[in-house]
C-alpha cells in the first residue's frame, strides 16, 4: 500500500480494515458477500483490489505459460538428439529383462516352493516327535473334540467356510486351531492361522495352553522356538515363525483396513461368535466379501451354543459340525434356595446402603411380578418367603454371597463342591468389592485363596487363578462373563452366578449410551452352571429366583449391534472401503433399522467426522483410533491441541462410565451439598474432575490409604468408582498413545505401564499416570475446558432465549429441556449458553445431563458457520450476529486459523506446529487467559 495516500486518520483506518477485510474473505463465494455490508464508497474499493488481484493473477498466469512452453520447446529438442540411443537402450533392456524373467525366476520359484514344503516337514517332525508333546497328546485325545478331529480337516479341505457348535467343555478353542497347524504343516504346505477371541485374557490363556500342548517350554510362547503367539492391544507376542496366532477381535479388524486382504493369513477361526458382539458380527459382514475375492481363505466359526443354523444359512448355508462336551451333572439352586441354606436376612436398608445417583428409581418390579414369584414359593419356611420379599434381585447381596461360601465349606452334603467356587460378577467393582470383603472376613483368613479375573489386572497376576491349589487349600476366583466360554478354570467345582452383566446400550434417537445392569439370558445361565461340572458334579446357585429363570429372562441375549451405537461402525464401514453404511450394516446377521443407521450418519456429518457425501475426514480419520463414542474422541483430541488432557481424558473416562458421586438413603440433601462443595466453572463434568482431583491427592498423601476411606465417605464419593474412572484413564491414554496423536518418550510409556499394571491381588495402592505438562498446562484454566468441552460436544447445545427466563432451548431439535436436578447449575437463570452430554427422558420432562456453562464467544469461535460475519449454529436455529468490522475481522482470522490448525493436527498427528501456528495459538492462549468481559469480543450479539 506504499504511495496510496488518505485526507485524514479516519479513512486511513478505514481503508486499512477494508483493505483486511477483502484480504481475510475474498476467494470464497459464501464469505465475499460481506462486502454487501459495506458503504457505497468503500465498496468501490474493493471492487477495484479485486481487479487490481485478477489482473495479478493473470499475469502470473501468463508467465506460467510462457514457462511452459518453452519447457516443452527444450524436451523436444533434446528427444529429437537423442532419441535414436534412448529407444535402442530400451528394446535392449527390455529383451533382456524377459529373457531372465522367463527362465532363471521360474526356477528360483519353484526351487523356493520345494524348499518351504520340507522346511514345513521338518518343522512338524521335529515339534511331534518330542517326548513333551507326545505326553500332552494323550490328554488331548482324552477331550471330545479329538473324535471329530478328521471329520473337521475333511470339512475344511471341502469347504471354505465350516461351523463347529461344542458345547463348553468340548476342546474346541484349543483343538481346532490346533488341528488346522498340524494338518498343514504335516504336508509340507504354507500355514498362517488366526484364531480371533472376544477378550485379551482369553487370546493369552488359550495361546499358552496351545503352545503347551505342542510340547513347548513355558518361556518359547511368542519367540523363534514357538510356532504360537498371541496378539491383542498394547501387545503382539509373535515372531517370524509363528503359525498360530490368537488375536482379540479387534486386532483383525485391523488388519482388515489394511488393503492385502489377509493374504499372509491361510485359515481364519472365529471364536465365540454366539456371544454376538458388534466386532464379530461387523467381523463376518467383511468376511462375506472377502470370502469372494479370496477363494484360497478358509473360514471356521465356533459357537458354544446350539444357534449354529443361523450362522450356516448367513453364510450360504455351510456346514455345521456339532461336537458334545464333557461335564458331569450339576445341581442347580436358585435364590430361595440360597436364602433357605443360610437362613441371611438382609441388614436394615439404614444410612450405609448406597444408591447411585444414575439410577431409575421407578426401576422396579409390579406388583403382579411380585405377587407370581411369592406363588412360586409354596415349599419353603415363612421366614425366607419374607426374606425374599425384602431382598431386591436387582441389586447383589455381597452378605448372602460370604455366607453361602462359608455355608457351602462346612456343610456335609455340600462340602466336597467348595474346592473351586467361580462367582460370576457384573464388573471390575463388584469384584473389588467382594474381594475385599473376603479378604477381610476371618472365616476365609486360612487355607482359601482368593483370585480377582479382569481385563485391567496385569496377566501375571492371573495365571495362579488357572492353577489347582495344593491339597487341603482351596479357592475362590472372582471374574466376569469372560468366564462363561472365553477362558476355561478346569477344576471349578461350584458356581455362584449374581445372574448379572454389564451391558451398554444406546439410543440412536436420543443419541445416548448407557452401561447399565441387567439379568442374562437363559443361554447365558446355562454356560455358567455348566462351568462347575468339568472335573466331578458340580453345583451351581443362581442368586436370582426361578421364577425369573423360567418365566422373566430372556432365551438369548441382544445382539450388541441392534444395542450399541452405530456411528463406529459407520466409520469402520469407511475405513474398510466396502460400500455404503446402510448398504453394508443392512448385510449384517441381525441388521439394524434403516431408521437408525441414517441417524448414526447425519451425528457423525454434524460433528465433522464424515462428509454429507458420506466421506471420512482427517477427524473422522482419528475418531476411528479411539475407543469412544465420537463426542468423547473429539474431547480428548482437542484436550491434546488445546494443552488440557488430563481434564479431557478424565472427563471422558468418567462419562463414558459413570458418576462416583451416591447418596445414602435419608442424606440426599448432605451429599447435594457435598457436591456442591466441588462446584467449578458452572460445570458439572468440571465438577466431578475437581473432586477427583481431591481424592488423587489424598490417595497420593503420605498414608493416603487409610485417608481415602474417610475422604470418599465425607464427600459421597465411591471410591470404587474413582478406582474405575483411573483405570479407564490409562486405557484411553493408551489408546491416544497407540493412535500416534498423543507423542510419549520411552520413560513416559514405561510410567504409563506401571501405573495401569501395578495393581495385584487383593488390597492395592491405587496408582496414578501423570500427565505430561507440555500437553496438560491448560487443565486448570476453567474457560479453556469450558470452551473446549463445548466444541468436542457441538452441536449439543442449549440457549436460553431470554435472558433471566427459566426454560432452555436444545438448538439441535428446538425442545424445551430442563437442566437434571443434580446439576450444579440448577436454578442458574443468568447462564445463557450451555453445552451438554446427553439428554434422558424422566416421565414427560426432558433433562439434560453434564451441562457446561460456556461463553457466546467461545461457541461463536469454532461451532456453526460464519456467512458474512454471522455465525449460524445448526442449520440457523441459533445466530450470532457481529457488531463491527473490527470484531468480525478478529473473528474470521482467528476462526480460519485455529482450523487450519485442526486439519494440520487431525492430517499429520504427533507433527510440531509451525512458528506462525504457534504465534496464532499463543493469540488464543492470551484471549482464553483474559477476563471475557474485558474483551472487545464480548459485544457478540446472540439471537436464538
Amino acid at each position: 500500500m506504499v504511495g496510496i495516500a488518505t485526507p485524514d486518520a479516519k479513512q486511513s483506518e478505514s481503508y486499512i480494515s477494508t483493505a483486511a477485510l477483502f484480504y481475510t474473505f475474498s476467494g470464497n463465494a459464501k464469505d465475499e458477500k460481506v462486502v454487501i455490508r459495506l458503504p457505497h464508497v468503500w465498496k468501490d474499493v474493493w471492487a477495484e483490489l479485486s481487479e487490481a488481484r485478477k489482473a495479478q493473477i493473470d499475469e502470473q498466469d501468463r508467465d506460467v505459460v510462457r514457462g511452459l512452453r518453452a519447457l516443452v520447446r527444450q524436451r523436444h529438442d533434446q528427444e529429437l538428439e537423442d532419441g535414436v540411443i534412448i529407444q535402442g537402450a530400451f528394446r535392449g533392456r527390455g529383451a533382456k529383462h524377459t529373457h531372465d524373467s522367463g527362465d532363471d525366476g521360474g526356477q528360483d520359484r519353484s526351487r523356493q516352493s520345494t524348499a518351504n514344503g520340507e522346511y514345513f516337514q521338518k518343522i512338524w517332525a521335529e515339534k511331534s516327535s518330542t517326548r513333551k508333546f507326545q505326553m500332552m497328546l494323550q490328554s488331548r485325545m482324552q477331550l471330545p473334540m479329538w473324535n471329530f478331529r478328521e471329520q473337521v480337516l475333511t470339512a475344511v479341505d471341502e469347504n471354505q467356510v465350516i461351523i463347529v457348535c461344542g458345547e463348553t467343555g468340548c476342546g474346541k478353542s484349543t483343538q481346532v486351531p490346533s488341528f488346522l497347524l498340524e494338518h498343514q504343516l504335516s504336508r509340507g504346505k504354507p500355514c498362517k492361522v488366526y484364531c480371533t477371541e472376544p477378550r485379551r485374557i482369553s487370546a493369552i490363556s488359550l495361546a499358552r495352553r496351545v503352545s503347551e500342548e505342542l510340547g513347548e517350554n513355558r518361556n518359547d510362547l511368542g519367540t523363534n522356538r514357538s510356532l504360537v503367539g498371541y496378539s491383542i492391544r498394547l501387545e503382539a507376542n509373535t515372531s517370524r515363525e509363528t503359525r498360530l496366532v490368537y488375536a482379540t477381535t479387534g486386532i483383525v479388524m485391523r488388519m482388515l483396513e489394511g488393503s492385502n486382504d489377509l493374504q499372509e493369513v491361510t485359515h481364519l477361526v472365529l471364536d465365540e461368535v454366539h456371544e454376538r458382539s458388534i466386532d464379530s458380527d461387523f467381523l463376518l459382514i467383511v468376511l462375506k466379501k472377502l470370502l469372494i475375492r479370496r477363494k484360497d481363505l478358509k473360514v471356521v466359526l465356533m459357537s458354544a451354543t446350539v444357534d449354529a443354523d443361523r450362522f450356516s444359512a448367513y453364510l450360504g448355508g455351510a456346514p455345521v459340525l456339532n461336537v458334545p462336551g464333557r461335564t458331569f451333572p450339576v445341581q442347580v439352586r436358585y435364590l430361595e434356595d440360597a436364602i433357605e441354606l443360610t437362613g441371611y436376612t438382609p441388614a436394615d436398608s439404614g444410612p450405609d446402603k448406597m444408591v447411585d445417583l444414575d439410577d431409575d428409581p421407578a426401576e422396579s418390579e409390579g406388583e403382579s411380578t411380585k405377587s407370581d414369584i411369592s406363588k412360586s414359593l409354596s415349599g419353603y419356611a415363612a421366614r425366607t418367603r419374607s426374606t425374599l420379599a425384602q431382598i431386591d434381585e436387582y441389586r447383589i447381596e455381597f452378605d448372602l454371597i460370604l455366607q453361602l461360601i462359608a455355608q457351602i465349606a462346612v456343610d456335609e452334603h455340600l462340602r466336597d463342591f467348595s474346592k473351586a467356587i467361580l462367582v460370576f460378577l457384573p464388573g471390575i467393582a463388584e469384584i473389588r468389592t467382594l474381594n475385599d470383603m473376603l479378604l477381610g472376613d476371618p472365616r476365609f483368613a486360612k487355607d482359601w485363596l482368593v483370585y480377582p479375573l479382569h481385563s485391567t489386572i496385569a496377566t501375571e497376576d492371573q495365571e495362579s487363578a488357572f492353577l489347582v491349589p495344593p491339597s487341603g487349600i482351596r479357592k475362590i476366583v472372582l471374574a466376569t462373563n469372560i468366564a462363561e466360554t472365553g477362558i476355561t478354570i478346569p477344576d471349578v467345582t461350584c458356581v455362584i452366578d449374581t445372574g448379572k452383566h454389564r451391558e451398554m446400550r444406546f439410543d440412536e434417537r436420543r443419541q445416548l449410551s448407557r452401561l447399565i445392569d441387567t439379568f442374562i439370558s437363559r443361554a447365558n445361565a446355562k454356560q455358567r452352571r455348566g462351568r462347575a461340572g468339568r472335573v466331578q458334579e458340580g453345583l451351581c446357585f443362581h442368586m436370582f429366583t426361578k421364577f425369573r429363570h423360567d418365566q422373566l429372562m430372556s432365551d438369548q441375549q441382544t445382539p450388541e449391534m441392534l444395542r450399541l451405537s452405530l456411528q463406529d461402525l459407520a466409520i469402520r464401514v469407511k475405513i474398510c472401503k466396502i460400500g455404503g453404511i446402510e448398504e453394508t450394516l443392512g448385510d449384517a446377521l441381525d441388521p439394524p433399522s434403516a431408521k437408525n443407521i441414517r441417524r448414526a450418519v447425519d451425528a457423525l456429518v454434524d460433528v465433522r467426522a464424515l462428509t454429507q457425501a458420506e466421506e471420512l475426514t482427517p477427524l473422522g480419520h482419528q475418531l476411528a483410533r479411539l475407543p469412544l463414542d465420537v463426542f468423547l474422541g473429539k474431547l480428548i483430541l482437542y484436550g491434546v491441541i488445546f494443552k488440557c488432557l488430563d481434564m479431557a481424558i478424565t472427563s471422558a473416562a468418567i462419562l463414558s462410565s459413570k458418576s462416583p458421586f451416591s447418596a445414602p438413603f435419608g442424606q440426599r440433601t448432605q451429599a447435594d451439598n457435598a457436591r456442591m462443595a466441588f462446584r467449578r466453572g458452572d460445570s458439572d463434568p468440571l465438577t466431578i474432575y475437581n473432586a477427583y482431583l481431591a481424592w488423587k491427592r489424598v490417595c497420593q498423601s503420605a498414608g493416603g490409604g487409610g485417608k481415602e476411606f474417610q475422604f470418599c465417605r465425607k464427600n459421597f464419593l465411591s471410591q470404587q468408582t474413582l478406582a474405575n474412572i483411573e483405570d479407564l484413564k490409562g486405557q484411553l491414554l493408551t489408546s491416544l498413545a497407540d493412535s500416534g496423536f498423543l507423542s510419549l518418550t520411552e520413560d513416559e510409556r514405561r510410567a504409563l505401564s506401571r501405573a495401569r499394571f501395578s495393581g495385584g491381588r487383593g488390597r492395592r495402592q491405587q496408582q496414578f499416570y501423570d500427565i505430561p505438562r507440555r500437553v496438560n498446562l491448560n487443565s486448570d484454566n476453567d474457560v479453556v475446558s469450558a470452551s473446549v468441552i463445548a466444541w468436542s460436544f457441538y452441536p449439543k447445545i442449549l440457549v436460553r432465549d431470554a435472558p433471566g427466563s427459566k426454560g432452555l432451548r436444545n438448538i439441535g431439535t428446538s425442545q424445551s429441556i430442563s437442566l437434571h436436578p443434580s446439576s450444579v447449575n440448577r436454578g442458574r437463570h443468568d447462564l445463557r449458553w450451555l453445552s451438554y452430554y446427553h439428554i434422558m427422558q424422566s416421565r414427560a420432562v426432558y433433562h439434560a445431563h453434564e451441562a457446561t456453562a460456556v461463553e457466546a464467544f467461545a461457541i461463536a469461535l469454532l461451532c456453526g458457520d460464519m456467512y458474512s460475519g454471522v455465525i449460524v449454529l445448526d442449520g440457523n436455529r441459533g445466530r450470532f450476529a457481529v457488531p463491527d468490522w473490527k470484531t468480525m475481522l478478529v473473528m474470521k482470522v482467528l476462526r480460519t486459523r485455529l482450523r487450519e490448525f485442526l486439519t494440520r493436527s487431525f492430517k499429520q498427528p504427533g507433527k510440531l506446529p509451525t512458528a506462525q501456528q504457534e504465534k496464532w495459538l499463543d493469540v488464543w492462549q492470551r484471549i482464553f487467559t483474559q477476563d471475557f468481559q474485558d474483551r472487545s469480543t464480548a459485544g457478540i450479539m446472540s439471537k436464538g
